[in-house]
């Protein structure tokens, strides 16, 4: 990751695990950064552990 592109991956209660993308090559500007988001199936189970480690 140079800080104009790159991913990570996030937490939330309420998204649950989600990959975020970025792309600022263009500028921050409306029309210009490209940013997605994509949500993660996990089973129960592992969620349970991914909780106990953040």
């Amino acid at each position: 990751m140079d800080g104009n592109k790159g991913w990570r991956l996030d937490f939330d209660p309420e998204k649950v695990v989600h990959v975020n993308i970025f792309d600022f090559t263009k500028g921050k500007g409306l029309g210009k950064a490209v940013k997605k988001s994509f949500f993660l199936i996990v089973l129960n189970k592992s969620l349970k552990n991914f909780k106990a480690i953040k």
